[in-house]
């Protein structure tokens, strides 16, 4: 889990029409909870191959597919639900693919249960996500304890309301009870090539999710020739469980992880061309790291609920401040430079940025404008017209009451 500096507190916002906007933009994927479709019980994948179908979990604690094998396994063309993980792999090694997947969180309706994450791979030689649909689950998380062979690719998805609230028991969630999970968290991935995450598109809205940080990287690394790349990505909203009161750590992207020694520092990472969009408390933020390049990201908040109120922990846009205690050579090389930003903190007073670890020249030039619902809403515009003329896809191709053939 993330254990970052709770000095932060919040940012976030967008409005009522930007939020009708994103809700049609979802079209029949929001409304595929894919009671139609028929799953089988859950899976477990002894040997390579692949996959194709339905399956679901109705049990706490029983994932839908477990992956027990190192051979190579393609999972796709798929429907995942379930009130436990969807795919787990507790085997170091394993080789997985999954892609063209709609997959569901369900609520465990247990007291204190925890949503189940979509993916959950410890110590992967390879690992490909791409082109799922995610709905209500609590992210993705690659634990790494060590060095990946091949490398992680998480491209094209789209996700709606990454669930972090534990669940109360009786149909609903609790409103103060929560974990820190996140779209993608790289936990402890140390000097592995070939890592992406792009092209993905996340959406959270309040009191409907609850999320720490959209992409995490806790104290991991790329390599001097091959850092983790972050980019294109397309992120909204960051919220705690009442976001007019409570406090708040979480956001957009981060950089995590006080360590002691350069092998376990997080370290060459890129992360440039994301649009982040009222994501509460702060947008990007390097919290630790060496060799992070952040460029070229617009990063955009009012600081408003839909209905117009100011949200308690709204903060700043971009930052880089770390440990003091940190020894200088795990926190060099930091570079925060031609970004758009727009953010206004739980006052309304413009705020966007806050340097005080940065190094002489390392963080300018950045934009600055002044963020109204109109710049949010252009976001979004400007996400749905790149993905146009890219000729990009994100997301599934199923529909909600496609049965894929076995």
């Amino acid at each position: 889990m993330s254990h970052k500096r709770g000095a932060f507190l919040t940012v976030i916002s967008y409005a009522m029409a930007f939020f009708a906007m994103v809700m049609n933009a979802y079209g029949d994927t929001i409304t595929s909870d894919s009671k139609s479709v028929v799953c089988k019980a859950p899976l477990v994948i002894s040997t390579g191959g692949i996959y194709k179908g339905n399956w679901e979990s109705a049990i706490p604690n029983v994932p839908a597919i477990t992956v027990n094998t190192t051979a190579a396994v393609v999972i796709e063309d798929c429907h995942l639900r379930g009130k436990s993980h969807l795919i787990r792999a507790l085997l170091s090694g394993t080789n997985i693919t999954v892609k063209n997947c709609i997959v569901q969180g369900l609520n465990p309706n247990v007291l204190d249960g925890e949503t189940g994450r979509f993916v959950s791979v410890y110590m992967p030689a390879k690992l490909v996500i791409e082109n799922n649909t995610l709905l209500g689950t609590a992210g993705i998380y690659v634990d790494g304890a060590g060095k990946s062979n091949e490398g992680i690719t998480i491209r094209y998805n789209k996700a709606l309301n990454i669930e972090g609230r534990l669940s109360n028991g009786v149909g609903g969630y609790s409103s103060k009870k929560f974990l820190r999970i996140h779209f993608t968290q790289l936990n402890n991935v140390r000097a592995t090539g070939g890592i992406e995450i792009a092209w993905n598109e996340v959406i959270n809205e309040p009191r409907r999710s609850r999320i720490e940080d959209n992409i995490n990287v806790y104290r991991s690394s790329g390599t001097a020739d091959s850092p983790i790349l972050i980019h294109d990505n397309y992120i909204q909203g960051a919220y705690p469980n009442e976001p007019l009161t409570d406090n708040f750590s979480g956001g957009g992207i981060i950089t995590d992880g006080d360590v002691t020694t350069l092998a376990e520092a997080t370290g060459y990472v890129r992360i440039y061309n994301n649009q982040v969009v009222s994501t509460n408390n702060y947008g990007i933020g390097i919290a630790s790291g060496h060799h992070v390049l952040v460029w070229n990201n617009h990063v955009i908040s009012t600081g408003k609920l839909p209905d117009g109120n100011r949200i308690a922990s709204a903060n700043v846009g971009l930052y880089v401040s770390v440990n003091p205690k940190s020894p200088a050579e795990i926190f060099a090389g930091n570079s925060v430079a031609k970004n758009t930003v727009g953010w206004l903190n739980a006052k309304g007073v413009s705020s966007p940025w806050w340097f005080p670890s940065c190094q002489t020249g390392m963080c300018a030039p950045n934009t600055t404008i002044i963020p109204t619902e109109a710049w949010e809403k252009a976001e979004f515009i400007a996400w749905q017209t790149k993905l146009s003329s890219t000729k990009t896809r994100v997301g599934s191709n199923l529909t909600s009451g496609q049965e894929a053939k076995r």
